[in-house]
């Protein structure tokens, strides 16, 4: 059997577990220690600190990567199978330089007597647990998962988790750590491993472990009896993805509402995580040959990703753009709406809607009807009622009924829900419509008026000249993503 090729991200409780490991052909690639995620994501440039100071190879070779926050430079830079990673060397907090950048506090650094240096070049410290910690950590972890996602690593990662032990073998009670006690820091730890849990992580735990009070590097709440370190090296092996992991999606599947066919796809089915509703419009003959779907890119983000295509596309095979309008029996938004609700246990809080050009229009509909937390378009063409041809041939061949009026299709007059969701705008330059969603943008920034209320954004322009129609690059539509899932998280946390 091949190595499992191992990289470590953390501190002597991964390292230590890593031990009960070697003989089921695990090798260990790379070990990144007292680096906080947030010097990782944030980095200075220089740093105030003389190295010659620390006594031994290793501590000057950690310190060096944490102070330059080298994590993902060393994830390049090694052929990986498996992303082990703990958070206990975030208990000492992080200093925020007057840059903005960061460096993270470490026992190397205060047992040599460096920690003065960062503090006279104006480093502030930032302690564990405190609610900048917790929120920049946040945005770190956000950062984490693309950079991970990009290795094709987010789904090979799992995170060390035992709480601090808080008695040792001899029944004695473990001292405290950067004055946190055991049941502190697990109390703290859980805040953080919930933000991680939300983004898909799976966390290895046990159940009321001991310290070891002979421990080889000495008595503390995190140096754990041999016993911990075997369940936990057990639980790692039975977690250790598969490629039918890595896959995480159910396939295609069709409901039929009334005389329509939604066809959708659930990834990452997990009620737990936020998720993101894709509406697609693919045409029947798309459908048929299976074509992927446009946002096929966006697995790597950690929260449940729902497609569902247009039901008007599959209800009139001439059409070739949708717009919900559904058929003469049902609208197509609110069977869209009623195939959201059947599929997901996910609150509408929780949700995030995603749509271009046409299916931007539906998912603008879906996200105000819905009362969702947000909704993210490109090029949504929502200028089309200026188009009286259009709207005619598309109502004629739908046979849509009278509730399907002008006023139906034009957004501006919308019910504006308790809560409008989030709105982030993106538009190419070189869309031959483009004059026609900035006049409808115009429209609906209006807050007085707009069913968006103060919650739509000045429209993010961009140029893509052989792709006038497209939606917005992926990596552009991610951060985005990313950015909402962020806000999720921080009002979950309140």
């Amino acid at each position: 059997m091949p190595d499992t090729r191992t990289f470590i991200f953390g501190s002597c409780v991964t390292r230590d577990t890593f031990e009960y490991l070697r003989p089921h052909n695990f090798s260990l690639v790379r070990y990144v220690a007292r680096q906080s995620l947030i010097t990782a994501a944030n980095p200075p440039s220089t740093h105030p600190v003389p190295l010659e100071r620390l006594s031994s190879r290793f501590q000057r070779r950690i310190t060096q990567g944490a102070l330059e926050g080298n994590l993902y430079s060393q994830l390049d830079e090694s052929v990986i199978d498996l992303v082990l990673w703990d958070l206990a060397d975030e208990r000492t907090g992080v200093f925020q330089m007057p840059d903005g950048s960061y460096i993270t506090r470490s026992v190397e650094l205060d047992a040599a007597g460096l920690t003065t240096y960062i503090e006279r070049a104006g480093g502030q410290h930032i302690p564990f647990g405190s609610d900048e910690h917790v929120v920049l950590w946040c945005s770190a972890l956000r950062a984490f998962v693309r950079e991970l996602a990009e290795r094709g690593l987010h789904t090979k990662t799992q995170i060390v988790a035992p709480p601090w032990a808080r008695r040792d073998t001899r029944g004695n009670r473990t001292s405290d750590s950067y004055g946190i006690s055991a049941s502190r820091a697990n109390e703290l730890t859980a805040l953080y491993l919930n933000a991680a849990a939300d983004l898909g992580f799976p966390i290895i735990t046990v159940q009321e472990p001991l310290s070891d009070a002979a421990h080889q590097w000495g008595p503390a709440p995190f140096h754990y009896a041999s016993n911990v370190y075997e369940e936990l090296a057990a639980k790692i092996l039975a977690a250790r993805p598969n490629a039918s992991e890595r896959k995480r999606t159910t396939g295609r599947r069709l409901t039929r509402i009334l005389d329509q066919e939604i066809v959708w796809e659930l990834r990452n089915a997990r009620s737990d995580l936020p998720i993101v509703i894709a509406v697609e419009n693919l045409s029947q003959e798309e459908l048929r040959a299976n074509k992927p779907w446009l946002r096929d890119g966006l697995d790597h983000l950690g929260c449940q990703l729902l497609f569902v295509n247009d039901p008007t596309l599959t209800t009139a095979g001439s059409l070739r753009l949708g717009w919900g309008i559904g058929s003469r029996m049902a609208s197509g938004i609110d069977t869209l709406l009623e195939t959201v609700a059947s599929i997901t246990q996910t609150p509408a809080a929780r949700r995030i809607y995603l749509g271009a050009g046409p299916s931007g229009f539906v998912a603008a509909q879906m996200a105000l009807r819905d009362e969702a937390a947000a909704v993210i378009l490109s090029n949504p063409d929502l200028g089309w009622v200026y188009r009286d041809d259009a709207r005619k041939i598309l109502i004629d061949r739908v046979g849509a009924p009278n509730h399907h009026t002008a006023d139906y299709l034009d957004l501006r007059k919308a019910p504006r829900p308790a809560r409008p969701p989030r709105t982030t705008v993106y538009l190419n330059e070189h869309h031959p419509l483009h004059k026609n969603h900035l006049q409808m943008l115009d429209d609906l920034r209006d807050a007085e008026v707009s069913p968006f209320g103060d919650r739509i954004g000045p429209p993010i322009r961009y140029r893509d000249r052989e792709r006038p129609y497209g939606h917005a690059p992926d990596d552009v539509v991610a951060a985005s993503i990313a950015v909402e899932l962020d806000h999720l998280l921080f009002r979950s946390r309140g």
